[in-house]
């Protein structure tokens, strides 16, 4: 490995939906699915009630423990719902919801349209031997969009990590690599003091997720992933205003790093930090003596923007990179072809990008190449 590619990307929402979606008779099986749910919570199966369970369970097999369930499962947890014997169904067991406890379970399938396969298309731009990913649900999305979107594009990632962060909706970092994973560390219980309420609050609306990487010659890589406040109005149930939280956010990754010698660690800060450098919300954090913005250096571009919101355009998207790195900083660049925006032209970006529900994400990807 002559060189290494490091490479930041907010795919802008790598979701995962029912199933349910994809069939051929989607309305029907939603329609069916949700009935079946609801009759089993009704506190007697007398009756016409009970019949229509059997139906519904016969005609999608739920009783089958070997056939396939593509668009749910029927999950048994203590009691018991189906009087069965041998694969045979024989009636209900149960006499009503209080007498079991199971539901009827959604399977989940990624998202593959058009949109994702354009963020894919990124990606395959990238060419990163590291990637650091913002808004991805789960890790089985990830392997899913790696071995089975991504692969059209280049090879698939051999090592790839999403660990649940305290966002509620399923907005996490994540990173891909070609690297070998070495270790892991969280940082979702660090708090800090709320203004709005004195009390302590999870200062990382997502994560600043640390990944220990190996390089060819043994020594270790650091990937810190971040996704900071985003520049919405927030909520009023947030602790602090969105400028203040990412403030805070940004403080909190400078001390993190102080457990580095940033002279001679590979360290690597990168992500979605949601503001533009010109704020000065990001002072701690930017300002970090070893640390430095590869898109500051005379290696980048023109223009630095990363984010396009109708003709607004912003600088969002960091890598920061540790002394050791900026020496063998070879190139940077963006790739923003997978932005649609109604007033730019249409050789600035993909054929494939049409209109926003084509576009790979209102982001663009971002990477550094390092001399090794």
């Amino acid at each position: 490995m002559p060189n290494l590619r490091i490479a930041s990307y907010n795919v802008q929402n790598l979701f995962a939906r029912p199933a349910a979606l994809n069939a051929a008779n989607s309305n029907e099986v939603l329609r069916e699915g949700a009935e079946l749910a609801a009759l089993l919570n009704r506190p007697s199966y007398d009756g016409t009630v009970g019949e229509r369970i059997l139906k519904l369970v016969r005609k999608y097999r739920l009783h089958r423990r070997d056939a396939e369930h593509p668009w749910f499962d029927l999950n048994e947890i203590r009691g018991g719902l189906l009087a069965q014997r041998d694969g045979r169904l024989f009636g209900l067991r149960a006499k009503g919801a209080a007498d079991w406890v199971g539901w009827l379970q959604w399977k989940q399938a990624p998202v593959e349209d058009q949109g994702v396969r354009n963020t894919a298309r990124v990606i395959g731009e990238l060419r990163a031997d590291v990637l650091a990913l913002t808004e991805v649900e789960n890790r089985p999305t990830l392997q899913h969009f790696n071995t089975r979107v991504l692969s059209e594009f280049l090879p698939p990632y051999p090592y790839q990590m999403c660990l649940d962060g305290n966002d509620s909706r399923g907005i996490d970092v994540a990173m891909l690599s070609r690297l070998p994973l070495i270790s892991m560390r969280t940082h979702v219980f660090d708090t800090f003091t709320a203004p709005r309420n004195g009390e302590p609050h999870a200062i990382f609306a997502r994560d600043c997720a640390e990944y220990e990487l190996a390089l060819p010659d043994g020594q270790s890589l650091w990937l810190l992933v971040n996704h900071f406040k985003s520049q919405g109005p927030g909520r009023p149930s947030d602790p602090a205003p969105e400028d203040v939280w990412r403030r805070a956010q940004a403080t909190r990754v400078a001390a993190i790093l102080d457990r580095f010698d940033l002279h001679k660690d590979w360290v690597v800060v990168a992500g979605d930090l949601n503001e533009d450098p010109a704020r000065g919300n990001l002072a701690a954090l930017l300002t970090k003596p070893g640390l430095t913005d590869v898109l500051t250096t005379g290696f980048a571009p023109a223009e630095t923007w990363t984010h396009r919101f109708r003709d607004e355009r912003n600088r969002l998207d960091y890598i920061l990179v540790s002394e050791p790195l900026r020496k063998r900083l070879a190139a940077t660049g963006i790739e923003r072809r997978g932005i649609f925006s109604p007033s730019g032209r249409q050789d600035e970006r993909f054929a494939e990008v049409t209109d926003r529900a084509t576009q790979a994400s209102d982001h663009a990807g971002i990477w550094a190449e390092f001399a090794l």
